[in-house]
């Protein structure tokens, strides 16, 4: 009977594991040699090559035994061998293309919102623009708001705003000049909007992205008419080409603080610079502060009503600017600090109740810029004005920075402000 290659092969290799046996018993006999009795080495590393050729074989014979009997391995063992270079070759090609592709041809875009806001604040109808990121092509709402009541601005503000493809967008409006309740109660129901601080939010269905805050001041930019009537303005003092100013041109708020009554404002000129006057200032009895100001000197006192939109009364304050404002329960307080400019001093109280000023006016006589003295002396100042010297004074009423004294902190644009109430008062009982 005749034997298949593959069956040939297998005895083969097994007459010449018995001819293994002899050369393994041969090396033995030579281990037992001395060093000395050896004399042949080439034997033994002809002997050691023979051995690693048989076992070489065995190995080899029993793989492909392993092949016949199971075709299923064969497959597995072809993937396992052609997997490797493939997945080399993967890493290496597709690699590069991915960070060019990044880098290139990808815009930037917003990974994080942003909410920036130009104008921090202004009147009402004044110009609003609002800024910011998003996800790119999506939609945000903008929502101004009064955190403490929950009204917005009404439904037909479209405050809406879509990014573009790198996430940036752009919203331009207006400061609401009304807000409109949300309560069930009244809703839908528009109130004017008064001065304070409210909230702009970003919203993306439903979620607030961002949120900032905003101050809406006193004023009416859409008010094209005269901030004040002639006669309001005779009744105040006020020069009439003032009163002819709009509200938006005459009012630069600078301290106000809302009340029952109204709004107290501490303005500063709006169109300093211009000399304004209802005379010449050469003409005889043409005289400075109840005549004609000098815009960049100029300030006031005044109440407005509760949106902050219209003049209830003024109180000019010509030449001597005050630096802080303070509302108590019964008065509004006010007065400059002096500097290199105008050295004066001055202290101003106005009755909540009844509107009567009275302002005193402190200076060194010896000082050569002391010149308040003389004009109202002459009645050439507003009423309600009295000059005094620093030694009618009998102790601190103010002090800047830090608090030396027993008194309470104002607002003033000029720093830190305490003020004792209580030795104001008492200057005020014995100059009034």
């Amino acid at each position: 009977m005749s034997l298949d290659p593959l069956e040939q092969r297998i005895a083969q290799a097994l007459r010449a594991k018995a001819d293994e046996v002899t050369v393994r018993d041969r090396l033995a006999e030579l281990a037992r040699q001395t060093p000395q009795s050896r004399g042949r080495p080439v034997e033994i590393v002809i002997a050691a090559a023979f051995i690693a050729a048989i076992a070489l074989v065995g190995g080899v014979l029993l793989v492909m035994r392993g092949l016949t009997d199971d075709p299923a391995a064969e497959t597995a063992t072809t993937l396992t061998t052609a997997q490797p270079p493939a997945t080399t070759s993967t890493t290496t090609t597709e690699t590069p293309p991915t960070t060019t592709t990044t880098t290139t041809t990808e815009p930037p875009t917003a990974t994080e919102p942003s909410l920036d806001i130009r104008q921090q604040s202004g009147p009402a109808g004044g110009p609003l623009i609002i800024h910011g990121t998003a996800a790119p092509d999506s939609e945000v709402l903008l929502v101004f708001s009064d955190p403490a009541t929950g009204e917005t601005w009404p439904d037909e503000v479209d405050g809406f705003a879509v990014t573009d493809e790198r996430g940036s967008w752009r919203w331009a409006g207006t400061f609401p000049t009304q807000l409109q309740s949300n309560d069930r109660a009244n809703l839908g129901e528009l109130r004017p909007i008064t001065p304070g601080f409210y909230e702009v939010r970003v919203e993306s269905f439903g979620d607030v992205l961002l949120a900032e805050q905003v101050e809406v001041l006193p004023g009416n930019a859409t008010d094209e008419g005269p901030s004040q009537t002639s006669e309001e303005a005779a009744r105040d003092g006020v020069i009439s080409a003032i009163a002819e100013m709009t509200l938006d041109q005459r009012l630069s708020p600078d301290i106000y603080e809302s009340v029952p009554e109204g709004v107290w404002v501490l303005s500063q000129a709006a169109t300093a610079g211009q000399l304004w006057g209802s005379c010449n200032p050469e003409d005889p009895g043409c005289a400075y502060g109840r005549d004609y100001v000098y815009g960049t000197e100029y300030a006031e006192l005044l109440l407005m009503d509760a949106p902050g939109r219209e003049i209830v009364k003024a109180f000019p304050m010509p030449a001597i600017k005050p630096s802080w404002m303070y509302v108590s329960e019964d008065y509004v307080y006010t007065g400059r600090i002096g500097d290199g400019a105008v050295p004066q001093n001055s202290l101003i109280r106005v009755d909540r109740g009844t509107l009567e000023l009275t302002a005193l006016i402190f200076e060194d006589p010896e000082d050569e810029y002391a010149w308040f003295g003389d004009v109202v002396a002459n009645d050439e100042w507003l009423d309600g004005w009295q000059v005094l010297g620093y030694d009618d004074i009998a102790e601190p009423f103010l002090t800047m920075n830090e608090n030396t004294i027993d008194g309470v902190q104002t607002p003033s644009h000029v720093g830190i402000t305490y003020i004792n109430l209580d030795v104001i008062e008492a200057i005020f009982e014995r100059w009034r």
